[in-house]
Order: structure tokens, then C-alpha cells, then sequence
């Protein structure tokens, strides 16, 4: 008897700690049954005489007491189920009520991204897009288009005396002067000219004239002429001159000016054909220029011109390109108009710049293409027209 008692408690203590990590309902449900299981046997194989209403006799005792205890443990065991299960059932509901409001969420962004993705498939229909010759029929804005100045630089040139010299050369001798002097100067760059030469770009014009001094007074640049870059004069252009007009006789109509040219500063440049006359080039003296832009006009003879400040530009025939002209030109011939160098029908090809295309590729600048390359707003000429005006002096 008192190993099958022994034997039930270690069941319902095994039952007990299974309920703490089981489903509390079904372990209640597991454990009831075994103890009426256990009581109904007890009572089977207990006499009837040794339990009676009136309490076990005394050779019985301990048994009585034994289930008593069994009884209090199972009373103990259902009250920890049954709060268990409460605990179990208030997370559910909060797991639950979250899911739902998660779910809430995740459905309204689905549909805050079907409504977005149905906006953008709906833009290429409202945006149009134009076509090539739509984009070419437009007018150009280009003269709206702001170029940020070029830092200010200060220069110094260096140029050997002896002929057919090479500028590399020359750069390799100031770079090795330079770095073993370890001279105090910041450089922003050194680039190639003519004739051999270099100019070494200073930020300040205290640096040019030290540097100035450094290379004069050292033995090895003997054969070189150092030297600051002289400012261009400022021109005018000559409209609509008889054809009958050469350079001498411009300078000898204009010199009686004398209220303007009494001290000469005066030089005849060039000239251009036009259909019916010519248009000349002169450039004046720095201090001339602001008398004669307020005149707007220049007489030769008695014959009244009208003029224009001139900004000087190279440009290629040739080639289309700015910087150079065809006598130093080795590329192909091609169409002012696109730039091709097919053979085509140069008067109605669409408009391509040949300067804007490269400047693009080069830079990625994003400057429209679309004109012709002698266009007075392409934004390269610009660029051009406006490092030609920092290199004048127009007597400011």
C-alpha cells in the first residue's frame, strides 16, 4: 500500500512540474482522472472497516494522511494551473491586439504603394516627350546661362632664348629648380606656350616677383627671359569701310582725329570682307578706349563708321574649333552647321557645336548643343569671349 501511495505522489509530482511548462487546461485535464484513478483502487484495497465516517483508525492513520496530503497538493497544483492559465489567456489577447494593429499597418502601406506605383506609370503619358525637331525649333537661351569667373591668377612666364626649344624641357628645368630650392611659392599650375616657353601660375603677386628674383639672379636660367604677361590692348571694329581703303590709308584718315588721336596710340590690325566692304580692326591705346566707346562712332575722312568694341577669338575655319586658326589646323574639313565632315547639304543640316560637343564630352558640362558653332551665344565662346576680356586692359 505504502509504495503505491509512494508511487502515485511521484506521478503527480512529476504531473506538477509538467504544468508549469505545458497548456494548463490540458494538464488539469490529465491529472484529475489519475488521482480518482489512485483514490477508487486506495479504497478497493482498504478494508471498510479501516475508513469510516467517524475517521481512520489508528493502524490506518498514516494513510489517511498520506491522501490528505495528496489532496492539499492537487488543491495547490489547480490554483497554479488556473493562474497560469490567466496569465496564458492576457498575453494571447495582447499578442493578439498587436497583430491586428500590424496588420492594419502593413495594409494601408501596400496600399500607399499600389497608389504611388499607379501615379508614377501614369507620368510618361502626362509628361510628353519632345522630339528632336521640337528641341531644335526651340530659341536658344544660352545667353541666360552664368559662367562662374576663373580663379584669379597671377602669372609669371619663362621662355628660353634659344630657338626650336621645347617647352617640356623647360617645365622639367623650373620643376627640378623648385623642388630643390624648396621655395616658399604656392603654384597652382605650370602650362605650355609658345616658342618653347612656360607660364607658372602664382596665387599672389608677391610670389611672382619673388619667383621673379629666384630665377633671375640663379646661374642656370641665364639663357632664359623671365617676364610678366603684358594685358592685350583693347579693339574696335570698323563697319561697312570702302573697299578702296587699305591699312595705310585708314591710319591716315583716322589721325586726323586729332582731338582723339593727337598722341597716335592707334594700330590698324586687319580686316574682314563682308558682301559690299570691308569691316577693319584697330586696336588703341588703353587710356582711348572709354573716349572712344562713348563716341559709339569714328569718322574716316568725312565719312562717318560705326564701331563696336572687338573681342578677339581664334577660330578655325576649317575645323569649326575656338583656340586655333586653319593655318594650324590638322583635322578635317567640316560643316559649320553640324559639324559633320560627311558630304551632305551643308545648308540644311540639323545644328550641332562642334565646341559645346567636345567641351561636354570632356567636362560633362551639359551645355546644349543645339546651335551652330559661330552662334554668338554658345556657351564655349563665351567662356572664350570672357578670358580674352580678363587678358585686356581697357584702361580701368
Amino acid at each position: 500500500m505504502e509504495a503505491t501511495l509512494s508511487a502515485f505522489e511521484n506521478c503527480l509530482q512529476t504531473a506538477d512540474a509538467k504544468c508549469l511548462k505545458g497548456s494548463s487546461s490540458m494538464l488539469m485535464e490529465y491529472r484529475t482522472p489519475i488521482f480518482h484513478i489512485f483514490s477508487d483502487l486506495i479504497v478497493k484495497m482498504t478494508p471498510s472497516s479501516s475508513i469510516s465516517p467517524t475517521g481512520p483508525p489508528s493502524e490506518d492513520r498514516s494513510v489517511y494522511e498520506q491522501i490528505r496530503g495528496l489532496e492539499s497538493q492537487v488543491a495547490l497544483s489547480e490554483g497554479k494551473l488556473q493562474e497560469s492559465q490567466r496569465c496564458f489567456d492576457s498575453v494571447i489577447s495582447s499578442l493578439a491586439s498587436n497583430i491586428e494593429s500590424t496588420v492594419s499597418c502593413v495594409n494601408d502601406l501596400k496600399s500607399s504603394m499600389e497608389h504611388n506605383t499607379d501615379t508614377l506609370a501614369s507620368l510618361p503619358a502626362t509628361i510628353a516627350k519632345p522630339s528632336y525637331a521640337q528641341v531644335a525649333s526651340l530659341p536658344a537661351n544660352v545667353s541666360n546661362f552664368t559662367i562662374a569667373p576663373p580663379p584669379s591668377e597671377k602669372v609669371l612666364l619663362v621662355r628660353p632664348l634659344e630657338s626650336n626649344a621645347d617647352s617640356s624641357t623647360t617645365r622639367n628645368k623650373i620643376t627640378s629648380f623648385l623642388l630643390n630650392k624648396n621655395l616658399p611659392f604656392r603654384i597652382t599650375r605650370i602650362k605650355n606656350i609658345n616658342n618653347g616657353g612656360i607660364a607658372i601660375c602664382l596665387t599672389t603677386d608677391e610670389d611672382v616677383n619673388k619667383l621673379s628674383q629666384e630665377l633671375s639672379k640663379n646661374a642656370g636660367f641665364a639663357s632664359f627671359s623671365v617676364s610678366k604677361p603684358t594685358l592685350r590692348k583693347p579693339q574696335f571694329i570698323l563697319f561697312g569701310v570702302n573697299s578702296s581703303y587699305n591699312k595705310d590709308s585708314i591710319t591716315k584718315a583716322l589721325l586726323l582725329k586729332r582731338d582723339i588721336f593727337k598722341d597716335g596710340g592707334l594700330e590698324v590690325n586687319f580686316s574682314m570682307k563682308s558682301k559690299f566692304s570691308n569691316n577693319w580692326v584697330i586696336s588703341v591705346s588703353p587710356y582711348l578706349y572709354p573716349v572712344i566707346k562713348d563716341h559709339d562712332h569714328l569718322y574716316l575722312n568725312f565719312e562717318r563708321v560705326r564701331i563696336e568694341t572687338f573681342i578677339s577669338v581664334m577660330q578655325c575655319s576649317t575645323c569649326g574649333s575656338l583656340g586655333h586658326t586653319r593655318n594650324h589646323c590638322s583635322n578635317t574639313n567640316a560643316c559649320i552647321r553640324c559639324s559633320s565632315t560627311d558630304d551632305h547639304d551643308r545648308t540644311s543640316c540639323n545644328l550641332r557645336c562642334i565646341n559645346c560637343t567636345t567641351h561636354n564630352a570632356r567636362f560633362r558640362s551639359g551645355f546644349p548643343e543645339n546651335h551652330g558653332c559661330r552662334d554668338k551665344n554658345c556657351p564655349v565662346l563665351i567662356q572664350f569671349r570672357k578670358r580674352t576680356i580678363d587678358c585686356t586692359d581697357y584702361g580701368r
